[in-house]
């Protein structure tokens, strides 16, 4: 979820997710060559951010356990004050019995499995979701992924556009495969046409190595199973709402 970091600015709106800002250097020579290798920097660096996302899951720096407070009063005494209040505003409220806090341009929600508690941040509550469709039978390949083989490949266009919000959407994605269903993410490219996939594998729909999921830039925002591919797709924000979706599906707080 690249979760643990929060943007701390006021007056941002629900859902807002800005651009990653890059600070543009200026080369000599033509202007549309300067420009063309400014653009070609730039998709190198998300497509490290990428691949970077997985190390950093696993490390367990994106999905953060209570004793982590982002705020004096405490994101967890929020949501249970919210829950037992029965809240219902538009920064705090109950959702199919999960409390929801806004903050920081967060929306947050805690889990608990078995002794442990873990809150979750993310960018959309489930209120914000209803538009994200669901095709085929994705809690069969959950199921499927999380009991039989305990990972699964992440793949996506390193040569396509908007790779800043796929690389917010893969690091909210590979650390709830972690934590959710204690799945191992294995990043993976469609083409190694960028230098640094060729040292990762190269992986789409059509194989069948393994469980598949593909982040693809489109429109509209839904996520469909075909076969052993889990197709998440959206354009712009909406990839970053269709990972979302999946994740409150996987947590019990969405159908």
């Amino acid at each position: 979820m690249g979760g643990k970091k929060r943007d701390s600015k006021e007056g941002r709106k629900s859902g807002d997710v800005k651009n990653p800002e890059i600070l543009s250097v200026k080369l000599p020579g033509d202007k549309n060559s300067a420009k063309a290798k400014e653009a070609q920097r730039k998709s190198t660096i998300y497509v490290l951010i990428i691949l970077a996302a997985v190390i950093l899951s696993i490390a367990g720096v994106a999905v953060f356990n209570r004793n982590y407070h982002p705020t004096p009063k405490t994101i967890g005494d929020l949501i249970g004050e919210t829950v037992n209040r029965g809240l219902n505003t538009s920064t705090r409220f109950v959702y199919n019995g999960f409390g929801f806090v806004r903050s920081d341009g967060l929306w947050y929600t805690e889990i608990k499995e078995g002794k442990n508690v873990y809150t979750i941040p993310l960018h959309f509550s489930p209120r914000e979701l209803g538009d994200v469709r669901l095709i085929g039978d994705v809690p069969i390949w959950t199921k499927w992924v999380s009991l039989a083989t305990n990972f699964t490949y992440i793949t996506f266009d390193p040569g396509g556009s908007q790779l800043q919000y796929v690389a917010l959407a893969n690091s909210e994605l590979v650390s709830n495969l972690v934590q959710a269903l204690s799945v191992k993410p294995v990043i993976a490219c469609t083409n190694r046409n960028v230098e640094v996939c060729k040292t990762v594998p190269q992986v789409n729909c059509t194989n069948r190595r393994g469980p598949v999921i593909y982040l693809k830039i489109d429109s509209p925002n839904k996520i469909w199973q075909d076969s052993n591919c889990l197709i998440i797709q959206g354009n712009a924000t909406g990839i970053v709402k269709s990972v979302e979706r999946l994740i409150y599906q996987w947590y019990g707080i969405m159908p």
